[in-house]
């Protein structure tokens, strides 16, 4: 470096002459700058308070304040062991012990402080690199980010270090081109004190230190300080080095399953979009404001190396070297490119945008610059502050999560909790925020369908506590967490929609296919299920299912006057009403209830109605079964509950059948090895037979039908359940040898399933298991069994009456429409009630 320069480097931080090059901006007075800084102030601290309490605390909010609830249990026995620093939920306790822990308000009032205090630290910064101009400009741009607002407003880890880092860097700085010890002193335990606040600070020390290794030679004199500085900042550092290692061998390198995708050339670009737009993605504003920051960085670093090219070139490094740095991580390792993460590293950036408004010297230009900003800003604040969040978590708006109303549906079921009731939730997201909103002490898990999906969530978030009741924040198979209460509250939200929905679908199977649903609440995108087992004393089985229309239908239950309306729930990612939800037909009997009949020997005519309510004709089939005993084999007990075989899900386990059909059954994969089902049902005597519903095996090995085996009261049931290969494969009834029931009795009904072969494990799908009393069959005054393909057209409705037979206890009606968006549709009656009832 030539003599001119460097005599330059030690004079640029003058004010007097920077000022020189801003000649509109030297006859202002130092108490406009005052006034004006204080008012950008005011403004930040009043945009972090909007809406501040609003919204009730998410999942990672609890996270964090359950983590700071015991800080010396953090330390010592581990009552929750977070997976980030501890500097955050130290300086979490201390507002609280404070006493601002009255509500959402006053919590968040500790990130919002920090907020409004990084615009304050940019102001600084900026200044000790160029002038009190850039300062106040930069200042103003990072007080309405709406990027820097959100986390502001969030009770995370993650605003604190965008402050500790600008000072940090400030000092840094100061101690290059002053060599002070004091300045080198205040750099080092920043440095120190920076990572014990977030790990993400690790990328912009080795940015900045890189950068001064580049202008050592010309700054020998400072290397001394820099070294000791350095130092300083490691041993602050090094009692938590070893537990840092830990963490990031536990969470990441050994977690097989990680939530973060590898980031490509688009991630950077949503990382920019989230700098200048925030996370709203309203178009073509974000296109826009990706265009206008990018253009006013480049003019930034364009009269930044202008007029400081130490500073200019310190910026460039820490805005691009720790996002570079991330991104080769991500693949190298497990991907940590967390755009949330990365607001540190965006402060540069936002002081590259400040530099380049700041050097526009016409006045018009200036205007319709700083203009724009405040435009764009604006549009993200108002998403913001509306929470119109784009659906798609990646690569919008990933680890960020709209609110949801957790307090209401939390204290809902605290106000109509029972002794004796369990709350299942479909993952950790609801379980947590459900505990900080009264459910401290009360009975709640997480629910999951099998061991596979419990393995998953341990692997991608290892069991942090010895706490027995935070213990149930990670899952259990659902078969566990049920027996022995009177009551079960169902509950999942967004979290499951995008990420879990097989789980949160397949546990509603299996608590829906089992026990009767009584209530039903939704609350902005979480849904509550109430569900009475067998063991409350009110409870009834359903005796008649009517008017389905694909999502919702009347259900009445024994002992119940009225019928319920079920409706089916929207794992979608965006939920939707169940009106929006329906399907094209609406299949309904006659009349609410079967007529008697008078004359026990004659059929009896059953009367249902298929009506199309769209405009294009509907092709369906229509199946009707009347049965004495009608068992949906998703309600069998698994004798192994962690055994990933059986699972109840949606109609098939395999790909290739075409039907989409949303109907509950209970399917096995083989290549988890041979395993059994069970259930007990009470049976008059006589001969039955039997009829299982299950799939045709369609023309690929890939899906062969594994052998099943189904026995009652370990009497083999004769069915041949290996048909040919069909193509395409599809669901049928198959028909077996009656089998006896000496007298009336309680009867061990078992279904096992076997790998077909070693080396092909094969499926099993069972819909129903029927028992069709031998007399009905012989007696042949009415159908048993029909099934038929029909047409209807647009807006029409079909009117169709079937006898059956009079001896038959129930009627049951399947309609399934053909096409990809085909739904199923299910009705049934029972002729006679007392038979429909469980003994």
């Amino acid at each position: 470096m030539d003599q001119d320069y460097e005599t330059f480097f030690q004079t640029v931080t003058s004010e007097d002459q920077i000022m020189n090059d801003y000649p509109k901006y030297e006859n202002n007075s130092a108490w406009v700058g005052k006034v004006l800084l204080l008012a950008i102030l005011v403004l930040a601290l009043a945009l972090r308070l909007i809406r501040l309490g609003t919204f009730p605390f998410w999942a990672d909010e609890v996270y964090s304040i359950v983590a700071s609830s015991d800080i010396i249990g953090f330390f010592s026995h581990n009552r929750f062991k977070a997976n980030h620093p501890p500097l955050s939920y130290m300086l979490l306790a201390l507002w609280r012990m404070l006493g601002m822990d009255f509500n959402e308000w006053t919590i968040r009032g500790l990130p919002a402080l920090f907020g409004v205090m990084g615009v304050g630290a940019i102001y600084w910064l900026a200044k000790q690199f160029f002038n009190a101009r850039v300062g106040l400009i930069t200042a103003f741009i990072l007080a309405i980010a709406p990027f820097h607002i959100w986390h502001s407003q969030d009770l995370k880890e993650y605003i604190y270090l965008p402050f500790a880092a600008t000072v940090m860097v400030g000092f840094f700085y100061r101690g290059v081109v002053y060599n002070h010890r004091r300045d080198w002193f205040f750099y080092g335990f920043l440095a120190g004190l920076s990572c014990y606040t977030e790990i993400f600070v690790v990328p912009l020390l080795l940015a900045i230190n890189c950068w001064f290794l580049c202008i050592a030679r010309s700054h020998r004199e400072c290397i001394k300080g820099w070294f000791l500085a350095n130092l300083m900042g490691a041993a602050m550092f090094l009692p938590w080095l070893g537990i840092m290692l830990q963490k990031i061998q536990d969470y990441m390198l050994n977690a097989e399953n990680w939530w973060v995708p590898h980031p490509n050339f688009w991630s950077i670009l949503f990382y920019l979009k989230t700098v200048a737009f925030g996370y709203t993605a309203s178009k073509p504003w974000f296109y826009l404001a990706i265009l206008c920051f990018g253009v006013l960085s480049v003019l930034g670093v364009w009269q930044a190396w202008r007029n400081n090219r130490y500073a200019a070139s310190l910026l460039v490094a820490w805005a691009v070297m720790p996002v570079l740095l991330v991104f080769c991580i991500s693949f190298i390792s497990q991907s940590i490119f967390l755009i949330r993460a990365m607001i540190p590293f965006s402060i540069a950036i936002y002081l590259l945008v400040g530099v380049g408004i700041s050097s526009i010297k016409n006045t018009k230009v200036f205007i319709t610059s700083m203009c724009m900003v405040v435009l764009l800003c604006s549009i993200g604040l108002v998403g913001y502050y509306n929470r119109d969040l784009h659906p798609l978590q990646h690569p919008h708006r990933p680890g960020i999560h709209p609110p949801r109303e957790y307090d209401k549906a939390a204290h809902y079921i605290l106000d109509h909790l029972e002794e004796g009731d369990v709350v299942v939730h479909a993952s950790q997201h609801t379980w947590l925020p459900f505990y900080w909103y009264g459910f401290q002490g009360i009975p709640q898990n997480v629910g999951g369908m099998d061991k596979g999906f419990v393995d998953h969530i341990n692997l991608s978030n290892p069991i942090i506590t010895n706490d027995e009741e935070l213990l149930r924040l990670w899952p259990q198979v659902i078969d566990t967490i049920v027996p022995g209460h009177k009551r079960v509250w169902y509950v999942f939200a967004e979290w499951e929609r995008t990420y879990l929905p097989g789980n949160a679908k397949n546990v509603w199977r299996w608590l829906d296919s089992r026990f009767m649903e009584v209530n039903q609440q939704h609350f902005n995108g979480i849904d509550v299920f109430l569900y009475l087992t067998d063991q409350h004393e009110n409870f009834g089985i359903p005796v008649l299912r009517d008017q389905d229309d694909g999502a919702t239908a009347m259900v009445r239950y024994a002992g119940c006057a009225e019928a319920y309306q079920k409706i089916k729930p929207d794992i979608g990612l965006i939920p939707s009403p169940s009106e929006h939800r329906t399907g094209a037909l609406r299949v309904q009997f006659e009349a609410m209830g079967v007529p008697e009949i008078q004359d026990a020997s004659e059929a009896r005519e059953i009367c249902f109605s298929v009506e199309n309510t769209m405009s294009d004709a509907a092709v369906c089939t229509i199946n009707l079964l009347a049965s004495d005993r009608m068992i949906a084999c998703a309600s069998l007990n698994r004798d192994d509950p962690e055994s990933n075989t059986w699972n109840a899900v949606q109609f098939h386990n395999g790909n290739a059948l075409p039907q989409t059909y949303d109907l509950t059954v209970l399917s096995a994969d083989l290549n988890h090895g041979k395993a059994s089902v069970t259930g007990t049902y009470f049976m008059d005597e006589g001969d039955y037979v039997p009829f299982i519903y299950t799939t045709f095996p369609w023309n690929s090995e890939a899906y062969w039908l594994a052998p099943v085996e189904i026995t009652i009261d370990n009497t083999v049931l004769d069915v041949d359940l290996q048909q040919p290969m069909m193509s395409p494969g599809t669901w049928n009834w198959v028909r077996g040898m009656p089998v006896t029931v000496t007298d009336a009795k309680v009867i061990a009904l078992k279904v096992t399933a076997s790998p077909f072969l070693e080396t092909q494990p094969g499926y099993a799908n069972l819909a129903y298991i029927a028992f069709v009393k031998q007399a009905q069959l012989e007696k042949q005054t009415g159908n048993t069994l029909l099934s038929e393909s029909v047409t209807i057209t647009g807006k029409e409705t079909i009117r169709k009456c079937v006898k059956v037979p009079s001896i038959a206890g129930r009627v049951d009606v399947w309609v399934f429409q053909k096409g990809e968006k085909g739904k199923s549709y299910h009705i049934f009656s029972c002729l006679e009630v007392d038979r429909c009832v469980e003994m």
